[in-house]
């Protein structure tokens, strides 16, 4: 939001790139993370243990009272554990490099880019590309795209400028995107993310006003209120809370 602010501010268009790997937890290559590992400190006995962690799974498939042989789990993270997010940031923390010039913000699988110069971002671009392929992830194209991010008063001429490609192929240019449970749009006036708030704390009102007469006392109804009202309204309310009003139906 900083960012976005400060080019608004500037009076720039900043491009975000949201990018989405396929199957990206299960498509890690031990080999490849290992040999990271010694470029972040870790020691060689972290090493050895971490690929010990990694090495010698098994998986079956079970239908009905059928089960299949096992067989050994060469790549990919264990999901669901404490340490799996941890060695796929190891493991895309290095993506950065391939193109230094980007502002990045990453978060376990979910990979943006930010960039504020259309030209800089056209020539650039190429090279996330190339670095997936030598770490061995693929980049799905159909789910990768871009929102362009401006003062609702900033008019862009050439719309040609600020389209981009990636394997071979124009980016979705999308008017809004859900980033950690906050619905971005182009022109940061959080519009759908209020009326998407509004429409979930409207079904919870409803459910509430159905049950209270005959089911619950006040002290339960709190216990609801507090669980699934109240988060909803105050997640992100810092980053929303000051979006002008808006007549809600």
């Amino acid at each position: 939001m900083e960012q976005l602010y400060k080019s608004f501010n500037d009076g720039d268009v900043m491009q975000g790139i949201f990018l989405d790997f396929s199957k990206a937890f299960d498509t890690i290559n031990h080999k490849i993370l290992v040999d990271k590992l010694p470029f972040y400190n870790f020691s060689s006995d972290a090493c050895v243990l971490i690929k010990s962690y990694l090495s010698n799974r098994k998986q079956f498939v079970k239908i009905n009272d059928h089960i299949s042989s096992l067989r050994e789990v060469k790549i990919g993270v264990p999901q669901g554990s404490v340490l799996g997010p941890i060695l796929f940031l190891i493991y895309i923390n290095d993506l950065i490099n391939s193109a230094p010039m980007f502002n990045y913000i990453l978060f376990a699988d979910d990979t943006n880019i930010f960039s504020n110069d259309p030209q800089l971002l056209k020539e650039n671009l190429k090279n996330i590309e190339k670095w997936c392929l030598a770490n061995k992830l693929i980049l799905n194209y159909t789910k990768t795209f871009q929102v362009t991010f401006k003062s609702p008063n900033k008019k862009i001429t050439n719309l040609d400028d600020y389209e981009l490609e990636l394997g071979n192929q124009k980016l979705e240019i999308k008017p809004c995107t859900k980033f950690l449970g906050i619905q971005l749009d182009s022109n940061i006036i959080f519009k759908t993310h209020i009326l998407d708030v509004c429409r979930k704390l409207n079904y919870i009102l409803f459910l509430m006003r159905r049950i209270r007469p005959s089911y619950l006392d006040i002290p339960s109804m709190i216990n609801i209120y507090c669980t699934f009202f109240y988060p909803h309204l105050f997640y992100g309310v810092e980053r929303y809370g000051h979006a002008a009003n808006l007549i809600v139906i």
